[in-house]
C-alpha cells in the first residue's frame, strides 16, 4: 500500500467513525458545553481528566500532564492497548472500509470478533448491574474482595432477562446464539447459559473476551447446569450456532503481562483477582493449568517481565506444586527467570491458596510469599 492510499483509507475510516460513540464503550461520559468529559482509563482522577471535542474529533487525557490524547485511533490504541494497525483494522471493519492487502473473509472474521466482544461487554455490564448488595456483601465476605475490586472486574450475577436486553441493543437472533451464551433445549426452547451464576469476565484491551461463571445456590439442577465452574462453551456439533470465534485460548489478566516488573500466575481467576488487588500483576489460565496449546502464547505474554513467580494452591494432593513445576519449566527453557512460590500451609489445612492468603493477611501476606519463592534449579534441588 503506498503512501496515498494509505492516507485515503485513514480519512475514510475517520469520515465513517464517530469519537464519541467509540469512547462511550470505555468511558462514561457527560456534556460539559461543547465537549464531553470523563474519567481516566489509565491514571487516578478525583475529578474527570478525559476530554472529548465532537466538532473536531480529538481528545486528551489531562491525567497523565497531557500527554495522551489525539484522534480515534489513538483512542482504540489508548483504551485497549494494541497497535495502530489493528486499530485500524478494526475501525475500518466496523465502518465498511475494505483495507488493500485484507480478504473481505478477513475483514468478515475482525467485524464478527467485534461484534462478539461488544456483546460479551454489553453483557457482563447486565450482570454486574444485577449483582446485588446481597451477593455483593456475600462475595465481600466469603472473598475478601474490596467494593473497588468487585466494580473494577465487574464481578456479576447471571439475572434472567439478558436475551431481551441484548436483542434491545440491535442484536439478531443469530448473533445473540453465536456469542455461546445462550443454550438451545432439546426441547426447542432456550436457556441462559449462565443462569443464576456468579459471573467472572475476562477483559482484555477494554473489552470482554470470554466468561466463565461459578454455581450458586439459585443454580438449577439440570444436567447441563451442574459442574462448580462452567466456561463459556465453544463450537461444537451439538452447538453448531455458536461462532467459531469464540475460543477458550485466552488467559485472565492478559493486559498485566505487558508489565516489565514481577508477574505473578496463580492457579485460577479468583486467585487472580485476589493478587491484583493485593498490588501484583497476574496471569491466570482459563483451566487450572496451561495446556501445552497455551505454551506458545504464555511465553510470548511473558517477554517483557523482570520476574515470573508462580504461586499455586498448596494441598494435600501436590496436584498445585506438580502444575507449577510444569510450567515453570516452559518458561525457564525459553530462558524467563521464573520462581515458584510455596504457600505455608497450617497443620491440619488439606489446602490453601493466593485468595486465602489475601484475605487473611492482606496485601503483606502475599508479598511475603512472593519475596519467599525460589528459583526454578533451587526449587527443584
Amino acid at each position: 500500500m503506498d503512501q496515498s492510499t494509505f492516507d485515503q483509507l485513514v480519512a475514510d475510516v475517520k469520515a465513517r467513525t464517530d469519537l464519541v460513540a467509540i469512547v462511550r464503550r470505555h468511558v462514561e461520559l457527560r456534556e460539559s458545553g461543547n465537549h464531553y468529559v470523563g474519567r481516566s482509563l489509565k491514571n487516578p482522577d478525583t475529578t474527570p481528566s478525559l476530554v472529548v471535542w465532537p466538532e473536531s474529533q480529538r481528545w486528551c487525557d489531562y491525567s497523565g500532564g497531557g500527554s495522551g490524547g489525539g484522534d480515534v485511533f489513538a483512542f482504540v490504541q489508548y483504551a485497549r492497548d494494541v497497535p495502530f494497525m489493528l486499530a485500524l483494522r478494526e475501525l475500518a471493519a466496523e465502518a465498511g472500509v475494505p483495507v488493500p492487502g485484507t480478504s473481505n473473509a478477513d475483514l468478515e472474521r475482525l467485524h464478527e470478533r467485534c461484534r462478539l466482544e461488544e456483546l460479551l461487554t454489553e453483557t457482563v455490564g447486565y450482570y454486574h448491574r444485577h449483582l446485588g448488595d446481597e451477593r455483593r456483601s456475600a462475595i465481600k465476605d466469603e472473598r475478601g474482595y474490596t467494593d473497588a475490586t468487585i466494580d473494577r472486574v465487574q464481578l456479576g450475577f447471571g439475572a434472567p432477562g439478558l436475551w431481551e436486553y441484548l436483542g434491545e441493543l440491535g442484536a439478531t437472533e443469530q448473533e445473540r446464539l453465536s456469542t455461546g451464551l445462550f443454550v438451545q433445549l432439546r426441547s426447542g426452547g432456550r436457556a441462559d447459559f449462565f443462569a443464576n451464576r456468579l459471573i467472572f469476565p475476562y477483559w482484555r484491551g477494554g473489552r470482554v473476551v470470554y466468561l466463565i461463571g461459578r454455581r450458586t445456590e439459585a443454580s438449577s439442577g439440570a444436567d447441563w447446569d451442574r459442574p462448580k465452574y462452567k466456561k463459556l462453551p465453544t463450537r461444537s456439533e451439538a452447538h453448531a450456532y455458536i461462532s467459531p470465534l469464540i475460543t477458550n485460548g485466552y488467559f485472565f489478566g492478559e493486559d498485566d503481562a505487558n508489565t516489565d516488573g514481577v508477574l505473578l500466575i496463580t492457579e485460577g481467576i479468583a486467585d487472580a483477582i485476589a493478587a491484583q488487588q493485593a498490588g501484583f500483576k497476574c496471569l491466570s489460565p482459563v483451566t487450572t493449568t496451561f495446556r501445552a496449546q497455551d505454551h506458545e502464547k504464555l511465553v510470548r505474554l511473558t517477554a517483557k517481565a523482570k520476574r515470573v513467580v508462580i504461586v499455586n494452591d498448596s494441598e494435600d494432593s501436590g496436584a498445585g506444586e506438580r502444575g507449577a513445576r510444569e510450567t515453570a519449566k516452559v518458561l525457564h527453557a525459553a530462558g524467563r527467570d521464573v520462581r515458584i512460590a510455596t504457600i505455608p500451609r497450617p497443620e491440619g489445612v488439606a489446602k490453601i491458596d493466593v485468595n486465602d492468603v489475601v484475605r487473611a493477611q492482606g496485601a503483606d501476606g502475599l508479598r511475603a510469599v512472593v519475596d519467599a519463592a525460589k528459583a526454578l534449579p533451587v526449587f527443584l534441588v
